[in-house]
């Protein structure tokens, strides 16, 4: 499944490259389990030209481990609020806000998308 899993990722990264945009934050859990191999229910994934990292709370933090072993794991504290945090600081650059980074574009999947975007690209004080 590894290498299918990268096979996707190379294929959503090509995707990117053609629209333009730096990343992609996807939030569908179909869409998750297809592109990282996580069955959980509360995750967000971002997936940039070089890496991917898997987002979810800390209910499910020994089971992403285990199921998205191509990536890294961020798991947070506080459910939503947590993740939408963690991936606000990984991916600095929304709405045109240069982060470190240089990510400028972001492809989001919008469907069942269960955080504020405001409060994902407000810049932090």
């Amino acid at each position: 499944m590894e290498k299918s899993i990268a096979s996707r990722l190379k294929r959503v990264r090509e995707a990117l490259e053609i629209a333009g945009a730096d990343a992609l934050l996807e939030t569908h859990p179909p869409n998750i389990y297809y592109l990282s191999g996580f069955t959980g229910d509360a995750g967000i994934l971002l997936v940039r030209p070089t890496s991917s990292t898997l987002f979810t709370d800390g209910r499910f933090t020994i089971q992403a481990q285990q199921e998205a072993i191509a990536m890294p794991v961020k798991a947070q504290t506080e459910a939503t609020t947590g993740i939408v945090e963690g991936v606000r600081e990984t991916a600095a650059g929304c709405r045109g806000r240069s982060s470190n980074d240089g990510l400028r574009a972001m492809s989001l999947q919008l469907a069942n998308l269960a955080a504020d975007l405001e409060k994902l690209c407000a810049v932090p004080s």
